[in-house]
């Protein structure tokens, strides 16, 4: 591959996993779609459970759908007798997350050897 392009497509994997609760509302859309209200409580039951004390509120998750909506990775859905809104991964969502296996493996391996997400620190 050539250099340029490989570079590029580490940009655009960072851009699309840099927006702060990205990976979150990834990850939690991984099991199916959710209504926004579920995939708000979601987020921040998983956060819980993986000891961070960061929640992410109800502005954040609007404002961060949208631009996921942009990239592709989620498709917005309403239900026009309900007006409830749900979202779920789109294809191409789910193609990126199945790409990201190989590298979360990676990382879980190395786990000790990482700084740690949370604090930025290595676990030694």
């Amino acid at each position: 591959m050539h250099e340029a392009s490989y570079r590029h497509g580490l940009d655009r994997v960072a851009r699309m996993l840099g927006r702060q609760w990205a990976p979150a509302i990834l990850a939690a859309l991984t099991g199916g779609g959710l209504r926004y209200s579920d995939l708000l409580s979601r987020v921040n039951r998983d956060e819980e459970r993986a000891g961070n004390t960061r929640r992410l509120s109800s502005k954040m998750l609007s404002q961060t759908l949208p631009r996921m909506e942009q990239d592709g990775l989620v498709m917005r859905h309403e239900e026009p007798v309900t007006a409830a809104v749900w979202y779920e991964l789109s294809p191409l969502g789910r193609s990126f997350m199945q790409a990201l296996r190989p590298l979360v493996d990676w990382a879980n391996a190395h786990r000790e050897e990482l700084p740690d997400p949370v604090d930025g620190h290595r676990s030694d």
